[in-house]
């Protein structure tokens, strides 16, 4: 996986204590075994979450009670002092006003996806008009609600979720009112043997 072109490695696991047994004998582990500054433990939620830094790298450990007792969650880490991998756009041309805030991409049994948050100062019914032109001249299919519609559920002020197809790309679009305009959320996969 890769968070804002820095690769991050994330594993399912799982305790059989329930989270805050199981961050406490954690914790514990990871001071015992480094100099660096203790872990931080905080809550997130229904997420109990625990990080600490070793060398250049982070590690979050996020657990929450699992259905069967117990607790199930993630570790993740990444390399802090990684050089970035160029980030990819996403193949939907987006308006000129919006702003990246984050891209994560993933790679899991022949799928590739990504995820690209954007904000722009738009409304949500001004982004899917100009979204309109390069969905036409993408050749991109609508394959959920039509436009038409969606542009009168825009009027009412609801969210909007935008679904497209081309090839063998799926795209989703969410459209959201944020503070002084709108956030922007594509979900994009790719089934096949890589990016065109």
């Amino acid at each position: 996986m890769r968070i804002n072109g820095l690769a991050v490695e994330v594993y399912a696991v799982q305790a059989a204590e329930m989270p805050e047994l199981a961050m406490a004998r954690v914790a514990q582990a990871w001071a015992r075994e480094s100099a660096a500054p203790p872990p931080h433990q905080q809550q997130g939620g229904p997420w109990a979450l625990l990080s600490r830094h070793r060398d250049t790298r982070a590690q979050t450990l996020q657990l929450q009670p699992a259905a069967g007792g117990g607790s199930a969650g993630y570790l993740s880490e990444i390399d802090l002092a990684a050089a970035p991998a160029p980030l990819p756009r996403p193949a939907l041309p987006l308006p000129a006003s919006a702003r990246l805030v984050s891209v994560t991409e993933s790679h899991d049994a022949g799928i590739e996806a990504r995820q690209f948050s954007y904000w722009a100062p738009l409304s949500s019914l001004q982004a899917l008009q100009e979204l309109q032109r390069t969905i036409t001249r993408g050749r991109w299919q609508v394959t959920g609600e039509s436009i038409a519609v969606l542009a009168q559920r825009a009027q009412g002020g609801e969210d909007l979720l935008l679904a497209l197809q081309r090839g063998d790309d799926d795209l989703q679009l969410v459209l959201a009112r944020a503070a002084g305009g709108s956030s922007l959320v594509i979900n994009q996969r790719h089934r096949g043997t890589g990016w065109r």
